[in-house]
């Protein structure tokens, strides 16, 4: 089906929670119609009965977004961090609730989707943001729609679609650090109306910004790569298909994290054996120096390649459309387990990953039923194929005997003279793997009673199996001596974990007039279960734990209202929301191995208000503002901690942003002046997943950007300058505890500036 391009044509920037923005005619500053697929139909985004945003392709670009961690800048309810290397390890939060660790193992409680395919691990879709259309972000439980079902949220990346118009850009990009960045696309016509291409891609560069102040080296630098190639055919009128094929590649250091508190005995213990290993000990803690020392390098790499088909086929009182899909993720991280310059741990990790989906959905609508006045339905069918294996190496070192052996001494033990004596008689391995198969059958409808009042609703049946594998050798050397280490090999053989479940969503809609709706909404998500195949999955002689953990599920109320008013020149929306998460899924470190279990519950309430006017021509000003209390239900522990009534981990009570676009034509140039400026804020929060220790809190802090920008009017050119949080400032993304070696936090990227050159035609 042929794409109509003005709908495409999106906003010129990006409220948190709604992208509207104003036309490329200012003379009236109006803002646009923004259409979104968030209920796998088109519509405009104000007209759709949930809490759902569209960050346009210009507000990607103002906003000088390369990843979707960064999207946390113009989306208050949303938090993304990475913990070690991308793709392995990243974390995106939604209203407050996300995954609650980095194991390769557990699904996504916040869906990633590209191109309508789903992704099973949401830091598999961190690269670079090229040639990006739109992104959508849903937020509460997607029960019905999207793929793999979700229990937090959905985050749809949509990619700008091959056209029958010849067009291109180049970019280039300078900053500080070393920092070098190109970009480009072209989209080509073959046949007119029947066959075109595009091919994008992209190189980013920069150096490190973590100084190892012993060896000179700079850790978490950047050097990937991307490119897509699509490809439309449109045989007939009512046939399309679209394929996709892309490869990413990095090769980078990984994330190194900074000690912000000392432990027990960090400078006793920690202190003499860094000096005694040629390194330093940094004390007292000081992570705004952006300084550490290490003994051993933290260096990571990762290929990403996929391809997909869509096929659409009207069919004339319905289209059918099919979506499969094919991806392969390798990645290999090489990481100073210890964070220090002690030669204590090192850690290898391999992790691969394979998934075939399939999604069939037919949809139609009935004009005139009996009684109503229109019946728009959709059904439709998902499978998806998923084999993940890893593979994590932990070398003994040549202070490892030292260190344990103290601790051992704390208790009364003594380890055999040589249970750590260094490679290769010490150290362990880890072998996991998951099969992991998903089938779903769903319908959808919205039902017009009225021209003005509309009921909407879903149902989806899913069913989940899985089978894995561990094999944990991970203390070979020292076999059950020391209690609550795990024995010399603790298999965990044809592990199986099924179930099925119902979700689903109903929401009543009423227009009072064209420019305001509201809504009131139920939805219930699911995330399922599995076996444990982080390392200790079946916990330790001194803590034993099931590896089985059960399905997360979440139902959520949620009432809205969607405004536009000022003759189309500004815009209010205010959600209210109450999702109750049943069966949480928490992982926890318990100083030696990693305990995935259910917990009783998690409550998460808010309201999020968005709001946008253009009071004048050229002039767009953005806000928006999300109160989120998440926190555990009282009583809830992970056996360790007590963590009821306690706020969630990286969930801020307040977030929120406020912005602003300026375009002036200068008189007689042919040319037009842009400035765009944007804070965002978060407000005090912890950061410890594990026991939500004091020492994690990261005090509310804001962060500024800004750009600069001349281009031409016909937009063949453009010279900008911006920078990134502005004004230097410190925070944290994420904290853990250490081995009793302190508090050690993972820093937020400091202030980043430069140029950028962009060329089009």
């Amino acid at each position: 089906m042929k794409t109509n391009k003005n709908k495409r044509r999106t906003a010129a920037f990006l409220i948190a929670g709604l992208a509207v923005g104003l036309g490329h005619d200012a003379a009236h500053a109006q803002l646009d119609e923004i259409i979104v697929t968030a209920q796998k139909r088109e519509q405009n985004l104000q007209d759709v009965p949930g809490a759902v945003s569209a960050v346009s392709a210009e507000s990607i670009r103002l906003a000088g977004l390369l990843t979707i961690e960064d999207l946390q800048q113009l989306s208050p309810s949303v938090s993304v961090s990475s913990v070690n290397i991308f793709g392995q390890s990243t974390i995106i939060n939604m209203r407050g609730v996300g995954t609650s660790s980095t194991n390769v193992g557990l699904e996504a409680a916040v869906g990633f989707f590209l191109d309508g395919v789903y992704r099973s691990r949401s830091g598999l879709g961190v690269g670079d943001l090229v040639d990006v259309d739109r992104i959508e972000v849903l937020r509460g439980p997607q029960g019905t729609l999207f793929g793999k079902n979700t229990s937090a949220g959905a985050i749809h990346v949509v990619t700008q679609r091959p056209s029958y118009d010849f067009s291109g850009m180049d970019e280039a990009t300078f900053g500080n650090l070393d920092a070098k960045r190109v970009r480009a696309y072209v989209n080509a016509p073959v046949v007119q109306d029947k066959l075109a291409f595009r091919v994008s891609g992209g190189y980013s560069r920069r150096d490190g910004w973590i100084t190892d102040v012993t060896s000179g080296a700079d850790y978490n630098d950047l050097d990937r790569w991307n490119v897509r190639t699509k490809i439309l055919w449109e045989p007939t009128s009512a046939i399309d298909v679209l394929v996709i094929g892309d490869w990413s590649e990095a090769d980078e250091t990984t994330q190194v994290a900074l000690r912000s508190a000392n432990g027990p005995v960090t400078s006793a213990l920690f202190g003499p054996l860094s000096l005694a290993n040629g390194g330093v000990l940094i004390d007292p803690p000081n992570p705004p120096s952006l300084e550490t020392s290490l003994n051993d390098g933290a260096r990571g790499e990762f290929s990403d390649q996929g391809i997909s088909a869509e096929v659409n086929w009207d069919l004339g009182p319905a289209t059918l459309t099919s979506i499969s899909a094919y991806r392969n993720y390798e990645s290999f991280a090489l990481k100073d387990g210890d964070n220090t310059a002690v030669d204590l741990f090192l850690t290898d990790f391999t992790f691969d990953q394979e998934m075939f989906t399939q999604e069939v959905r037919l949809a139609g609508l009935w004009e005139d039923p009996p009684l109503i006045d229109s019946i728009d339905w959709l059904a439709g069918f998902y499978f998806s194929k998923e084999t993940i294996g890893s593979m994590a190496n932990f070398p003994a070192q040549t202070q490892t005997q030292t260190v344990l052996s103290f601790f051992a001494s704390l208790f009364g033990l003594v380890l055999p003279p040589t249970a750590f004596a260094g490679p290769p008689n010490g150290g362990g391995f880890q072998t996991r793997s998951s099969d992991g198969t998903s089938y779903a059958g769903f319908a959808h409808a919205t039902i017009n009673l009225t021209d003005r009042l509309a009921l909407t609703g879903g149902a989806r049946f899913n069913r989940e199996r899985k089978i894995a594998n561990t094999l944990d050798n991970t203390i070979a050397g020292i076999g059950n001596n020391l209690i609550g280490f795990q024995g010399n090999f603790l298999t965990l053989t044809d592990e199986r974990f099924t179930d099925e479940e119902w979700t689903g969503d109903v929401a009543l809609h009423y227009n009072w007039t064209d420019d305001i709706m509201t809504y009131i909404k139920f939805a219930h998500g699911f995330k399922a279960g599995g076996a444990n195949i982080d390392g200790g999955g079946a916990g330790t002689l001194l803590t034993p734990a099931d590896p089985i953990y059960d399905s997360e599920t979440s139902n959520n109320f949620e009432a809205g209202i969607r405004t536009q008013f000022w003759d189309d020149r500004a815009t209010l929306n205010v959600t209210a929301f109450r999702t109750q998460f049943k069966n949480f899924q928490l992982q926890s470190f318990d100083g030696v191995s990693f305990i995935l279990d259910n917990v009783s519950g998690v409550l998460s309430r808010g309201v999020e208000v968005d709001a946008l006017v253009s009071p004048l021509e050229g002039l767009v000003l953005a806000g928006g503002l999300a109160f989120v209390d998440a926190d555990f239900d009282d009583g809830v522990t992970n056996g360790f901690a007590i963590l009821g009534d306690s706020q969630l981990p990286s969930s801020p009570k307040w977030a929120g942003n406020l912005s602003g676009t300026y375009s002036y034509p200068v008189p007689n140039t042919g040319v037009t002046l842009v400035g765009h400026g944007e804070i965002s804020f978060r407000s005090r929060t912890n950061l410890d997943s594990t026991a939500l220790l004091p020492s994690a809190i990261q005090n509310g802090y804001s962060l500024v950007n800004g750009r600069l920008a001349l281009q031409s009017n016909d937009e063949a050119w453009e010279v900008a300058l911006w920078c990134r949080n502005c004004g230097d400032k410190h925070y944290s993304i994420f904290a853990f505890e250490g081995f009793l070696a302190g508090t050690f936090e993972v820093v937020g990227t400091p202030r980043t500036w430069g140029a950028t050159l962009t060329g089009r035609f």
